[in-house]
């Protein structure tokens, strides 16, 4: 991921147009986040890690262009205010990002795990302690048991990354809308 972030740094200059990194960085996140929807218990480790480098390659090319954009498309008066929003949005979303995605994998794993268990005697709290990664009856002991209680993790995770597929199909969208116009980067010009 940063390696394209630099990259991206470095190319938004030669380019000049910043509309074609937001369409890469859609593309990636949705082609990188829909593999990882289709990861289950048995997929390989390689596989995954290839997933998630697609993913980092969307997420690395769109990461840092915004200040630059922001910076370059706005009156010199407004350059503090514009990166206060850019750093609020970045580090916001993240944030409400991440409890989502956590609300979703402590309820819907919650559901696959009880239902993956049902009869075998398992109380609420273990199961949630389960999800939460503690030391629970679910994880130890009987083979079978662990086989279908990470067959329903796996499954809850791979259900989260709809979250990353529509992320990465908003980017696309909404930077169809942005300006195709060359940005003027040079150093000490804004406008």
């Amino acid at each position: 991921m940063l390696f394209f972030v630099m990259l991206a740094g470095g190319l938004l200059p030669v380019v000049g147009r910043y509309m074609p990194f937001y369409v890469l960085t859609g593309v990636f996140i949705v082609i990188g986040g829909s593999l990882m929807h289709t990861v289950d218990a048995q997929t390989s480790v390689s596989k995954i890690y290839a997933f998630e480098v697609l993913t980092a390659i969307g997420a690395g090319i769109g990461m840092q262009l915004h200040y630059v954009v922001a910076v370059a498309i706005v009156k010199p008066s407004e350059i503090m205010g514009a990166i206060g929003i850019m750093n609020t949005a970045q580090i916001g979303t993240t944030a409400i990002a991440l409890s989502i995605a956590n609300s979703l994998f402590q309820n819907i794993g919650f559901i696959n795990l009880r239902d993956a268990l049902a009869g075998r005697g398992f109380s609420e709290h273990e199961i949630r302690g389960a999800l939460a990664g503690a030391n629970s009856a679910v994880l130890a002991g009987d083979p079978e048991v662990l086989g279908l209680a990470i067959t329903a993790i796996v499954d809850t995770m791979s259900t989260i990354w709809i979250l990353v597929i529509v992320a990465g199909a908003t980017c696309i969208v909404s930077a169809l809308f942005m300006k195709r116009g060359k940005l003027v980067l040079v150093p000490g010009q804004v406008g």
